[in-house]
């Protein structure tokens, strides 16, 4: 009978320890809050990592004159960024930080708006140079610390060659 007993209370005790539905809601618990918490990382990441944009501003001449019926567009070197711009008027332009621009650096293309035809020709519109279209040697660098940044563009009609 002593044997008996202590078979009893051995078996007694392997039920306690060891309940599949306890070990199996355990498990469920921990890793439902392993989830929760890798997604609750990712989605702090995620919304961390994305610079914020810049509110640009600035001004355009042409050979002295504010230039006028143009647009001003940023297009960016780096592969994973998108351009931006804006409408000139009055030798002025600004791009809030909505639509500003990350940062990094970027080559600034201004051209005619609307473009420029012979239809079109007036004493008051010259045609804009093409050279600082899709070519355009003109630079802008946005640094990552800035609150806002201010970039004017003094360009020639005919440019030095020098």
């Amino acid at each position: 009978m002593c044997c008996g007993s202590s078979l009893n209370e051995t078996m007694e005790f392997r039920s306690q320890v060891f309940d599949p539905r306890q070990w199996f809601a355990a498990d469920r618990l921990q890793t439902a809050r392993a989830a929760l918490l890798a997604v609750t990382c990712l989605l702090a990441l995620a919304t961390g990592c994305e610079p914020r944009r810049v509110a640009v501003t600035g001004s355009v001449q042409l050979d002295g004159r504010p230039v006028n019926e143009a647009i001003i567009v940023f297009v960016p070197l780096q592969a994973q960024a998108k351009k931006t711009g804006g409408v000139i008027a009055d030798g002025k332009y600004q791009l809030s930080s909505d639509i500003g621009l990350l940062p990094g650096t970027y080559r600034v293309e201004i051209v005619d708006d609307p473009p420029h035809t012979a239809a079109s020709n007036t004493a008051m519109r010259r045609p804009f140079p093409q050279h600082y279209s899709a070519h355009s040697p003109l630079r802008a660098t946005v640094a990552a610390s800035a609150a806002n940044a201010k970039f004017d563009f003094v360009i020639k009609l005919v440019p030095d060659t020098r």
